[in-house]
């Protein structure tokens, strides 16, 4: 017949758990009882910071538009709809055309967007008469 004793296997994550819980509610003790008082280190760092930046450092160097993304393709106020399609400059992807020297273009609008047409913009470069 087999007795009722715990195999040392079986009680050491309850004994492990009851010691993670003692823990817990001690430091948890701990930290009501000392309130500030035990945290004031931790207070001095958050004055430093505090008074090392300006009052509206977040609004003039927010974290969502870092300065060293603002200049990417995707950052654009461009938008494309069935009817219409509204492009701003810094959306202009230009590339050089075949067979055309000193020229960029950048498409405005293609069949792929739903138009019956393109548009594009060219750039050229002043062409000499000297030169040729």
């Amino acid at each position: 017949m087999k007795t009722a004793s715990s195999s040392p296997s079986r009680s050491f994550p309850l004994l492990l758990l009851t010691l993670c819980t003692y823990f817990v509610s001690l430091y948890s003790t701990f930290s009501s009882v000392l309130g500030d008082a035990g945290s004031c280190f931790a207070s001095l760092i958050i004055e430093n910071e505090a008074t090392s930046k300006p009052l509206y450092w977040k609004v003039t160097n927010p974290t969502l538009s870092p300065s060293h993304l603002q200049d990417l393709p995707s950052f654009t106020r461009s938008v494309y709809e069935r009817d219409h399609a509204i492009i701003t400059p810094k959306s202009h992807v230009f590339s050089p055309l075949p067979e055309w020297t000193k020229t960029l273009e950048a498409y405005l609008i293609t069949p792929e967007m739903g138009a019956h047409f393109v548009m594009y913009l060219g750039k050229m470069q002043d062409f000499d008469c000297k030169d040729s």
